[in-house]
């Protein structure tokens, strides 16, 4: 089975985020207090929620190049993009989508809450 493409492109920007965290974390001075590291990992469990219930979903998308275009920004910059990168995917899934299945919408709903917490983790707020 495969998953409809708005859960695809969902799993793709998930993957996107967490690569563009962790090449803010290598930053020098950047991560003292591991809030990249920890957003890295959050956003790695949302399409980690998508991938249980499609593992071959890397098949089916592209992944962006949030980490490349974030490179040549300044720290400040690219935490400020990634913020609002974050909040951006996840308020453009639908779930009205009338082409998801339940458990679609459970694996999106989680990714959600994952990159909830990623935003939480890097801002001390909730997108």
């Amino acid at each position: 089975k495969r998953p409809t493409a708005r859960l695809a492109k969902l799993w793709a920007d998930a993957v996107a985020l967490q690569r563009a965290a962790a090449a803010i974390a290598v930053r020098p001075g950047a991560d003292d207090d591991l809030r990249f590291t920890t957003a890295a990992g959050h956003c790695g469990e949302a399409a980690d929620e998508i991938q249980r219930a499609y593992p071959d979903v890397f098949r089916t998308v592209g992944v962006p190049t949030l980490a490349e275009d974030f490179a040549r920004l300044s720290t400040v910059e690219a935490t400020e993009r990634l913020l609002a990168a974050i909040a951006a995917v996840i308020h453009d899934f639908g779930v009205d989508n009338p082409g998801l299945l339940p458990t679609d919408m459970l694996a999106a709903g989680s990714a959600a809450t994952w990159l909830g917490l990623a935003h939480y983790a890097m801002s001390g707020r909730l997108p």
